[in-house]
């Protein structure tokens, strides 16, 4: 199929191979293991999920990257800079995070990059 003629939608913010932040629920795996989910919204960890999607989905971007979950021990401000980053490589189309997320944590989700349109899908952050 032509790349072009769909769209990949995938989401970050939810981590099972690090501890370094805060618990949010357990889970099972394929093989029914146990797991614990954690949150974790940092710039490293987006560029490191990032690049496991694109190998996972075997496509070089993304049209709509997501964010899972408020993380309040990164600030906004380094999650949208790592979209931002993302978005300035042609690894993401658009990224996203919840609008009350940005506004919960000061930004109004509409000022990161030019064209971005409120609930749609353009090239830019929000």
């Amino acid at each position: 199929m032509n790349r072009d003629k769909i769209q990949i939608l995938t989401k970050f913010g939810l981590r099972w191979d690090s501890t370094d932040v805060s618990f949010i629920f357990k889970s099972k795996d394929n093989s029914g293991r146990d797991l614990l989910i954690y949150r974790l919204a940092s710039a490293k960890s987006i560029m490191k999920e990032c690049e496991n999607s694109l190998k996972r989905l075997k496509t070089d971007y993304i049209d709509l990257y997501k964010i899972h979950w408020h993380d309040s021990t990164t600030p906004i401000a380094e999650t949208m800079e790592a979209l931002q980053r993302l978005f300035g490589t042609g690894k993401i189309r658009a990224g996203r995070c919840l609008q009350l997320f940005c506004r919960t944590n000061g930004r109004s989700g509409e000022d990161n990059i030019p064209g971005f349109q409120p609930g749609s899908i353009q090239h830019g952050v929000s």
